[in-house]
């Protein structure tokens, strides 16, 4: 049984370039494979929970975890954090890069 209340969804940033856009993000999990920005707000918005019987496997404040590597640019870790933001998700941990 997966307990998705307690346990964080950690994303992944890393940077592959010197554009605002060269980036790579991936869940941790068996979520299917992402790797934009634009993928990760499909799948935030496709997979939240819009109330009692809505199908979305996480509530607003489920907790997210963004972890940058320690070569990610700062723009693109928040640019991360904006894209989870810009979800309507409320409960949002950036981590330190590692």
């Amino acid at each position: 049984v997966i307990t998705l209340d307690n346990e964080p969804l950690v994303i992944f940033v890393e940077s592959a370039g010197e554009g605002s856009g060269d980036l790579r993000v991936r869940l941790k999990g068996p979520w299917e494979p992402i790797s934009s920005l634009h993928e990760l707000s499909v799948f935030l918005r496709t997979n939240k929970a819009r109330g009692l019987g809505s199908g979305g496997l996480f509530a607003e404040h489920h907790p997210i975890l963004i972890k940058p590597s320690n070569e990610t640019r700062w723009d693109h870790a928040i640019a991360t954090y904006n894209t989870v933001a810009s979800a309507l998700y409320t409960n949002i941990t950036l981590d330190e890069p590692s």
